[in-house]
């Protein structure tokens, strides 16, 4: 499947969840909408002169293809043998991940604001702790989603039951 052809079949299953998407569909969609964000944010002007413009383009490009590109990576799934609730994982796990870090980090960071009004270096390690919970979590689901959907396809005959 070619650049043009992977990104009009995306589309035209905007919010399919059934079947199975072909590593190269998944591919290219993935590197269609990286060359979109990399567009939009070299011209979303900077911090003190943002383009307002361009920014909602973006936000709306964003929002418009958060649907499609879950429903590919949840078929893509389907490709390989898995189911596509493996995909909520990548979404729900941050998340949960972000709320125990939050949970650590709250109390160090009120008690230090108590006793000394500020955040004193002693304290450090325990909130560099706290901000490696998501982020190594999201390291382990990142090099998770990566492998599977490198993963080649699994046919019906192999035992994969979202394979027509």
């Amino acid at each position: 499947m070619d650049f043009f052809t992977a990104i009009k079949t995306v589309l035209g299953k905007y919010a399919d969840f059934k079947g199975v998407a072909s590593r190269s569909e998944y591919w290219w969609w993935w590197f269609f909408t990286v060359i979109a964000a990399v567009a939009f944010g070299s011209t979303s002007g900077t911090l003190e002169e943002p383009n307002t413009a361009i920014t909602g383009i973006a936000s709306a490009f964003s929002l418009g293809t958060f649907i499609p590109t879950f429903a590919v990576t949840w078929r893509r799934y389907h490709d390989v043998g898995l189911s596509g609730k493996w995909v909520l994982l990548t979404y729900i796990l941050p998340v949960v991940l972000l709320v125990v870090a939050v949970v650590i980090a709250f109390p160090i960071i009120m008690q230090e604001l108590e006793w000394y009004g500020t955040i004193t270096p002693e304290a450090l390690p325990g909130l560099i702790g706290a901000a490696l919970v998501p982020i190594l979590g999201g390291l382990a689901i990142w090099i998770f989603n990566f492998v599977v959907t490198l993963r080649g396809s699994k046919s019906a005959a192999e035992g994969n039951k979202y394979a027509v």
